[in-house]
């Protein structure tokens, strides 16, 4: 299941569903789906909030680590969730939508992440850019070299 609120187009990419065409960035849109028919190429699949996916899977109110890559719906799966619940949130964002991303980081901060690291394993456009956002008590403990494995 998706971790969004029902119901959410998707673009379909073989198989797989995997975004919303009215949630893409025009330049996302023109890279990577060039001749995208809305009505022949996506279709409605079942989507719940982050946080009912973690209560179904019995995760209880803290989790260690969140990767967050749902090409381009981050802010929406973070709207589902308390941010600080994470200790650990990884978020690829492509900075095709800069005002999308700062919203992103607005929502994690505002939930009490601070931004540890920028990472950049190749180009931003094909998803090589991703943010590490980290708790405050897991920076405290990266700042104490003799804590730095108990975390």
């Amino acid at each position: 299941a998706a971790a969004l609120q029902p119901p959410v187009r998707h673009v379909r990419c073989g198989p797989v569903a995997l975004n919303s065409p009215d949630r893409m960035a025009a330049e996302y849109k023109r890279l990577w789906y060039p001749n995208l028919k809305e009505e022949e190429d996506t279709e409605q699949v079942g989507c719940d909030s982050l946080e009912a996916l973690k209560r179904r899977a019995g995760l209880g109110g803290h989790v260690t680590f969140l990767s967050l890559d749902v090409e381009g719906a981050e802010e929406l799966v973070l709207q589902t969730v308390d941010p600080g619940s994470f200790t650990v949130v990884v978020v690829e964002l492509d900075g095709h939508d800069p005002p999308k991303d700062q919203r992103v980081h607005d929502l994690l901060t505002k939930g009490g992440l601070r931004l540890g690291m920028r990472l950049h394993l190749g180009p931003c456009e094909f998803g090589g850019c991703s943010e590490v956002y980290i708790s405050p008590k897991l920076e405290a403990k990266l700042r104490s070299p003799a804590n730095l494995l108990t975390v």
